[in-house]
């Protein structure tokens, strides 16, 4: 093993090939946008993955826009028809994440995703998938996942399951291996 990375002895020789992006996370707020700024304020230029509280006004929506910070919206199957219409035309370009209904534009999938065969018709529809280790069966089979997204030309990314700490930097160094 000496001499080689972890992405090597893992049989993904493409590692190192493409750049990687980080966003931070936070749950359902009432304010959105106030809590976005106030991390922008922080650390200028992140960007999020927001969790969608079904209260949501067009003004949230709007003021949360205006920030041009969102990379994802997570619905975790939750909100109404009419938000999620008024949502998807405030951010025709945002990946929508577990969407409570068929929708146009950016979709991507976390909740659904459990095996191999899920990652693969997620892949086929060119649906984003959001990988979990703790989901997938381990580390293997998510990055058997994220391979078959690379392959498929599919966006993936590597999300948490209530980890903090160790677990946190883990999903990262996961995340990593085939970028």
């Amino acid at each position: 093993q000496a001499g080689s990375s972890l992405a090597q002895l893992a049989g993904l020789s493409h590692a190192g090939t493409r750049a990687m992006r980080y966003v931070v996370s936070f749950a359902a707020e009432r304010d959105p946008a106030q809590r976005a700024l106030r991390l922008l304020t922080q650390a200028p230029g992140v960007r999020f993955k927001v969790d969608v509280d079904p209260a949501w006004s067009d003004r949230d929506l709007r003021d949360l826009e205006r920030l041009d910070c969102v990379e994802i919206l997570d619905w975790k199957g939750r909100g109404s028809p009419r938000l999620l219409s008024a949502a998807r035309q405030v951010f025709p370009q945002v990946l929508f994440e577990d969407p409570p209904a068929a929708i146009s534009g950016p979709v991507s999938w976390d909740q659904s995703l459990r095996t191999g065969d899920d990652v693969a018709r997620a892949c086929a529809r060119g649906e984003a998938i959001n990988v979990k280790a703790p989901r997938m069966g381990g580390v293997l089979a998510a990055l058997g996942a994220l391979e078959h997204a690379r392959t498929s030309g599919v966006v993936a990314y590597v999300g948490g399951m209530f980890e903090v700490g160790p677990g946190r930097l883990q999903a990262r160094c996961l995340a990593a291996l085939p970028a």
